[in-house]
């Protein structure tokens, strides 16, 4: 299992926000993810479907993984 960590701003004033998604996917390509652009004021509420396409993967530092078998302990 790989774990994906989506991070893009979002265009709120008065700053801008951090913002992230994480993905747990068999792949071992981060996948293209969508997101609602009129909520982070990146488009129009009419045509808001946008992608995050990924260009960048770098290993978890941390080395943490995320747990997916609810009735085993992490």
């Amino acid at each position: 299992m790989n774990t994906f960590e989506y991070i893009w701003l979002d265009g709120y004033q008065p700053e801008p926000m951090m913002r992230s998604k994480v993905k747990a996917t068999e792949d071992d390509t981060p996948p293209d993810w969508s997101f609602d652009g009129s909520s982070t004021q990146q488009a129009e509420g009419g045509s808001s479907d946008c992608l995050l396409l990924p260009v960048q993967t770098y290993a978890n530092p941390n080395g943490h993984d995320f747990c997916y078998d609810s009735s085993s302990s992490c």
